[in-house]
């Protein structure tokens, strides 16, 4: 049996931090108008973390997605990788919103730029979808690949071991342009499922991550060059804007910095470790909860203290963590709200 991938593990986990540490930076920022609490100044160098950080954010989170479908298909059959998936995916990203997630819902409609200053109950449930499109999103890729490994049983599968990985960055840049929803939300579904395929097609075999682990260096210095050119060319532009978002320079920075992860965290993080365990048990907890504390603290910082920018900056990325940490801990032990939330059915961590 295939041991264990952990890079895989601490991928997804350290991806989950930076979703964090990116809603942190960007709850603040200047240069969007949508979902902030305010800035500190007009011209924000700190805002460049999130601007370097969206390109590859979600991009990563779907490559690992699809490489972990892959796995999970190679040990279970295509009816346990649906229904893992629905619990995973579409009952928090569904039962979740309509009995949790509709209070960041009022709280971004209250209190945060949002689109609508309504706060009755539907306009809360639309903006409480918030960080659970990507959920949505997913199961629907994964209703195609289960779909597609069905139809395929293995073999196109079988032929890809060998496939060059820069060839790719054409035909994923080609998918960005097409089925966009970020006027509601930053749902590039064009280009994330080209993502999530390959993954699941090309970088789920082990000798494409050996051949870039060895190389690390070669898309990390590839990666560098194109983020310095983004920077250059956006810096003081809406980033999460379309335009911004799909332009051949933000994806070629985006794909190669989803390269250089994989090829690091490979090299260098392939080990399991009681810090990396401890996150791989409660990233989803993190990621499904720590939107409400950021916002509240974010909230609280900005318009009742006269903190320096740095310390605001601190609390709030430490309550977010915290706070999503102690909410998955409590909700964890109440039945029907851990179901609705996280999926799960039985109180144990999902290893």
């Amino acid at each position: 049996m295939e041991e264990r991938r952990h890079y895989i593990d601490n991928l997804r986990s350290f991806a989950v931090l930076s979703v964090v540490v990116f809603h942190t930076v960007f709850i603040f920022g200047c240069y969007s108008t949508r979902g902030t609490v305010g800035s500190f100044d007009r011209v924000q160098y700190q805002d460049i973390i999130a601007y370097l950080i969206n390109p590859w954010l979600v991009s990563v989170l779907f490559l690992v997605a699809g490489i972990s479908s892959r796995i999970y298909l190679q040990k279970h059959t295509v009816k346990e990788y649906l229904k893992q998936r629905a619990l995973r995916c579409l009952v928090p990203s569904t039962l979740g919103v309509l009995t949790f997630h509709f209070i960041e819902g009022y709280i971004g409609a209250r209190y945060i730029g949002r689109f609508t200053d309504s706060t009755s109950y539907f306009n809360a449930l639309i903006l409480g979808v918030n960080a659970m499109w990507y959920l949505w999103l997913l199961w629907l890729f994964s209703l195609i690949a289960a779909l597609t490994a069905y139809i395929e049983k293995g073999r196109l599968y079988r032929r890809t071991s060998k496939a060059p990985l820069i060839p790719f960055l054409v035909p994923v840049w080609m998918c960005f342009q097409f089925l966009n929803l970020d006027r509601y939300f930053p749902a590039h579904i064009g280009g994330y499922s080209a993502l999530f395929m390959l993954g699941f097609f090309v970088l789920a075999h082990n000798e494409p991550i050996e051949r870039l682990s060895r190389n690390w260096y070669v898309p990390a210095t590839a990666a560098t060059a194109f983020g310095i050119w983004y920077i250059v060319k956006y810096y003081g532009s809406d980033f999460v804007s379309g335009e911004v978002v799909r332009s051949p320079v933000t994806v070629a920075y985006g794909y190669l910095s989803c390269l250089t992860l994989i090829a690091v965290f490979k090299h260098f993080f392939n080990k399991e470790t009681e810090f990396f365990l401890f996150l791989r048990k409660n990233c989803f907890g993190i990621y499904v909860f720590h939107y409400l504390p950021l916002c509240l603290s974010a909230y609280l910082v900005y318009e009742y203290t006269l903190l320096a920018p740095p310390l605001c900056y601190l609390i709030t990325l430490v309550s977010a963590i915290s706070g999503s940490l102690i909410l998955h801990f409590i909700i964890s032990k109440i039945p029907l709200l851990r179901f609705c939330t996280l999926g799960t059915v039985k109180r144990k961590e999902n290893r």
